[in-house]
């Protein structure tokens, strides 16, 4: 960040995981993330990259996928701004605990 260079993420939804696990912080993110999806009328997909997009070093997620909703719900990602408290749920559901 204190060179600017905005780093590359590559699979930021590692590769559907986020989607398909079934683990206690999976399923705390998919919760947080499908509510917010509901809000905004998006998928929980397109939130997870709107909320990569918003992290502060502003990375550059790299998607690959062969499915066009896929790619749909990453482009649509670019026209979802989440506030400050969406974007802390986020991050607080994957701690567990609140971020402050």
């Amino acid at each position: 960040m204190a060179l600017g260079v905005r780093p590359m993420i590559w699979s930021p939804l590692a590769g559907g995981q986020l989607f398909t696990a079934d683990d206690e912080r999976a399923r705390r993110v998919r919760a947080v993330l499908d509510a917010l999806g509901q809000v905004h009328g998006v998928s929980a997909a397109t939130v997870a990259d709107a909320w990569i997009l918003r992290h502060p070093p502003r990375p550059l997620p790299i998607i690959g996928s062969s499915r066009i909703e896929a790619i749909a719900e990453a482009v649509a990602a670019l026209s979802l701004r989440l506030d400050a408290e969406e974007w802390y749920g986020v991050w607080s559901a994957s701690t567990g605990h609140e971020v402050a």
